[in-house]
C-alpha cells in the first residue's frame, strides 16, 4: 500500500488556516505525526490562566511531556479574588503556578493582571511564585506586561536583559515602600555591577497610571550599572503625569522615533510637572491633552519649547504631529461668542505655525489638530486654521 505525502508548507497552511479552531486542531493532531508540531504550536502558543483548573492542567501536561514546553511562546496569569477561594485571590494559593512558570523555558511574553479592584500586592505572593517571575529573566522573554499590581522590587526587573517590550501599567507604590526603593535605588543597581549580567536594550516603553513608580523605574533603568539600558529605546508611550518624560527622552535622544502621549498635563497626582521633552529623532508625536488655557496645566507651552530647542544643525527628521485637545467639561453650558474668541486668541497656534515654518522641520508631512467638541466645532475649525496660516499654505495642517 502506497501511503501519500503531504508537503509540509502543505500542512503548516492548512493548519494556518484552522487558526483558532481548537477542536479542529486536536482531530488534526491525531491524523499523522507530520500534523502533530504545527498543531501543538497552535495550541499552546498561547496560554491564558486565570483559575486554579487550567493552571493544574497545565502543569500536569508538561510534567507528563516536558517537550511541550517549547510550544508555549505567550503566558498570561490573570489574577483575581474569587469567592469559591473565601475571598482570596487564586494565585496566592495555587502552589502550582510557580512550577509552571519554572517549565517554561522557551517563554518569549508574559503578561500578570490582576482584575481585582485593588491592586495586588507584590508583598502576598508566595516567594516560589516571585521568585518564578523573576526567573523568567534567565529566559529569552522579551516582552512583559505588568498591570494592576502594587510594591514591585522595581530594580530586579532591571535584569531581564533579552527584554524589548515593557508595558507598566497601574502600577502602584505605597509611601513606605518608595522611600524605601528610593532610598536603596543606588545599592541595590550596584549589586549588578559585581555580576557578569551583560547588557540588553528596551525598544518599547509604555508606562500608564504609574508615575511614582514609573519614576523610579526610569532611574533604575537610566543607571549607569543597570543590565537593561534605555539609550536605544525606540517606542514611547505615556499616559498622565509622567514628569520623567523628558529624563527618558534625554536619554533615547538619538533612537526615539515615536512618542505617545495621553492626558498629558493635571491628573489626580498633581499639577504638569514636567520640562520640555528632547525631539531628538523623534518621527512621529501623538499628544492628547485637556484644553487649559493660561492655566499651570497646559502642557502644550512645553511642547513649544522642545520645538524652539532644535537648531538647523540637529537635522530633525519629525513628520507627524498630533494633538487632540479635549474640550469636554470645558464649559458647564453651550459655547458662547466669548468661548470661541478665547479658543482664537490661544497663542499656541500661533506659536507651533512659526515654529514649525522655521525650517529646522524640512521633514514635516502631517500637523493634525483634533478638536475633540460636543458643540461648535463648525465653528473652531476655520478659526484655528486661520491662525496657523503659513502650515497651512505648505498644505500639512489638518484640522478635524
Amino acid at each position: 500500500m502506497v501511503h501519500a505525502h503531504v508537503p509540509p508548507d502543505i500542512i503548516y497552511s492548512i493548519i494556518d488556516e484552522l487558526g483558532s479552531d481548537k477542536p479542529a486542531l486536536q482531530h488534526c493532531s491525531l491524523v499523522s505525526r507530520s500534523f502533530l508540531p504545527p498543531c501543538r504550536s497552535h495550541l499552546f502558543s498561547n496560554i491564558v490562566l486565570s483559575h486554579p483548573k487550567p493552571c493544574r492542567g497545565l502543569y500536569r501536561a508538561l510534567n507528563n511531556n516536558p517537550s511541550l514546553a517549547c510550544y508555549v511562546r505567550d503566558l498570561s496569569v490573570i489574577s483575581g479574588v474569587q469567592a469559591e477561594f473565601r475571598g482570596r485571590d487564586w494565585v496566592t494559593i495555587e502552589n502550582t503556578l510557580p512550577d509552571v512558570l519554572q517549565i517554561l523555558h522557551e517563554l518569549r511574553s508574559f503578561t500578570f493582571r490582576n482584575i481585582y479592584p485593588r491592586a495586588l500586592s507584590w508583598d502576598i505572593l508566595p516567594l516560589e511564585l516571585r521568585n518564578g517571575i523573576l526567573e523568567l529573566s534567565f529566559s529569552p522573554i522579551n516582552a512583559i506586561t505588568l498591570d494592576h499590581l502594587s510594591n514591585l522590587p522595581i530594580s530586579d526587573f532591571a535584569r531581564f536583559i533579552h527584554l524589548k517590550t515593557l508595558r507598566w501599567i497601574n502600577i502602584h507604590l505605597d509611601q513606605e515602600h518608595y522611600a524605601n526603593a528610593r532610598k536603596s535605588l543606588t545599592n541595590s543597581m550596584g549589586l549588578y555591577k559585581s555580576r557578569p549580567w551583560g547588557k540588553g536594550h528596551l525598544a518599547s516603553l509604555e508606562i500608564r497610571g504609574s508615575a511614582r513608580s514609573g519614576h523610579l523605574l526610569v532611574d533604575a533603568l537610566r543607571h549607569t550599572y543597570s543590565p537593561l539600558q534605555l539609550n536605544q529605546l525606540r517606542e514611547l508611550s505615556l499616559d498622565g503625569n509622567c514628569a520623567f518624560a523628558a529624563e527618558v527622552t534625554e536619554t533615547a535622544a538619538q533612537s526615539l522615533e515615536r512618542l505617545s502621549w495621553e492626558r498629558l498635563g493635571a491628573d489626580n497626582e498633581g499639577l504638569y510637572a514636567s520640562s520640555p521633552i528632547i525631539v531628538g529623532v523623534l518621527r512621529t508625536i501623538t499628544l492628547s491633552t485637556k484644553f487649559a488655557r493660561d492655566k499651570p496645566s497646559d502642557p502644550l507651552p512645553s511642547l513649544v519649547a522642545a520645538l524652539r530647542a532644535v537648531s538647523l544643525t540637529d537635522r530633525s527628521v519629525l513628520e507627524n504631529l498630533f494633538i487632540l485637545l479635549d474640550f469636554t467639561g470645558v464649559w458647564k453650558f453651550s459655547v458662547t461668542a466669548r468661548d470661541v474668541e478665547e479658543i482664537c486668541e490661544y497663542p499656541i497656534w500661533r506659536e507651533l505655525d512659526t515654529v514649525l515654518t522655521s525650517g529646522v522641520f524640512t521633514r514635516l508631512r502631517i500637523v493634525r489638530i483634533i478638536l475633540k467638541v460636543s458643540d461648535g466645532l463648525g465653528e473652531f475649525k476655520p478659526l484655528v486654521t486661520r491662525q496657523m496660516p503659513m502650515l497651512a499654505t505648505m498644505g500639512v495642517l489638518w484640522v478635524t
